[in-house]
């Protein structure tokens, strides 16, 4: 069962405003693509060490505290990214040799099907550091539902 939390529109505007910020701060990212379902590992393409940097900015800035996060369930430390990305350039190729092979590109949009990637871990979103904050330690988003409080909304 999801757990409520309560919390007024501007609250949760403004966390929300907040983490975006870092999140573009730290990665330059474009911060009109980012919302809260954007993917820090997958989409925006954060590995390794560039992790710390967002959670650093994360704890400065917003005092997010991520107990009960495990860095390897959404990340690859730097000897397996390195694994990771040679296996991705092999798949790429191959993909790249189906989609002429089999004209692919007649019936789907080529750019999106071929450079498609994914690290084989979970997303890792923004939603579920704005959760995360407002919870004081680390909750997937999906785990929660968001009431708003309407004496509290502005």
């Amino acid at each position: 069962m999801k757990k409520t939390i309560e919390i007024s529109y501007s609250d949760l505007r403004n966390i929300t405003n907040r983490i975006i910020d870092i999140v573009y701060e730290t990665t330059g990212y474009k911060k009109g693509r980012i919302s809260i379902s954007t993917s820090i590992n997958n989409e925006i393409g954060v590995q390794g060490d560039d992790w710390d940097y967002v959670l650093i900015a994360l704890q400065e800035k917003e005092g997010i505290v991520l107990e009960g996060f495990n860095f390897y369930d959404y990340f690859y430390d730097e000897g397996q990214l390195q694994q990771e990305t040679f296996k991705g350039i092999f798949l790429l190729s191959l993909r790249f040799i189906l989609y002429i092979f089999l004209f692919k590109w007649t019936s789907t949009k080529f750019k999106d099907n071929l450079f498609t990637t994914n690290s084989g871990k979970p997303n890792l979103t923004v939603g579920d550091l704005i959760t995360s904050k407002i919870e004081g330690k680390f909750v997937k988003r999906h785990d929660r539902i968001f009431k708003i409080n309407k004496n509290c909304a502005q």
